[in-house]
């Protein structure tokens, strides 16, 4: 009885951090821009009319990552907690281990999306 819950724990942990990263790629906003749903270029060619249209876009994205990272921090620690309790200790570090790349990773994007705003506001506001 006990090997069979344990089985299950691992198959239902794996399915979980599996489907973390699966739906990564699907949890961007559906409605893709002119530029295929990736963020901006501001290049020699940016046009600065469409910068506060791009700006309030760069804001939702950057609502829906802090949305999504926490609602998958809320899962995995709930999930870290089910391998703990089971005794999956291998399972909980790597549950533990993903968190941290998480939460390494999330500065970053956030640093991006700033450069991102910083240069447009540097581009259209020398331009006008």
């Amino acid at each position: 009885m006990k090997m069979t819950r344990t089985i299950a724990a691992v198959v239902t942990a794996g399915a979980l951090l599996t489907g973390i990263g699966a739906t990564t790629a699907f949890a961007a906003d559906a409605t893709p821009g002119a530029n295929g749903g990736r963020l901006a270029n501001v290049g020699k060619n940016f046009d600065c009319s469409k910068a506060d249209e791009v700006k309030a876009t760069l804001e939702h994205t950057k609502a829906s990552i802090v949305q999504i990272r926490s609602e998958r921090s809320a899962m995995l620690a709930e999930l870290k907690a089910t391998a703990t309790d089971a005794g999956l200790t291998k399972v909980a570090d790597r549950i533990e281990q993903r968190m941290t790349k998480m939460a390494e990773r999330d500065p970053k994007v956030g640093a991006r999306i700033d450069k991102l705003e910083a240069k447009i506001d540097a581009k259209c506001s020398s331009a006008g």
